[in-house]
């Protein structure tokens, strides 16, 4: 959702977490807006669009053996989610 003021907007698939609009001081008072998401994981600021690069960060520290487990489950998971759309 974007926030304009305290409305919520709603977004697509790319607007995942939380966004926010700043209101930036013009010649005339609060005249520009720019609206930027947070990310749900490491809560940095993003453009509208623009995906956080936190999780791969926290995959590449990973042991190889916390990889394999991860990446089953994730598989396990999609094949999951891939059967109950079929239904």
């Amino acid at each position: 959702m974007i926030y304009l003021g305290s409305v919520p907007i709603r977004m697509g698939k790319a607007g995942v977490g939380r966004a926010r609009c700043i209101f930036s001081p013009g010649a005339q008072g609060f005249s520009s807006m720019s609206i930027y998401k947070i990310c749900p994981h490491c809560r940095a600021s993003l453009d509208p669009g623009e995906a956080c690069g936190c999780i791969a960060a926290r995959y590449d520290v990973l042991t190889p053996d916390n990889r394999a487990r991860l990446d089953s489950f994730a598989r396990e998971l999609a094949a999951e989610q891939r059967a109950g759309a079929g239904r």
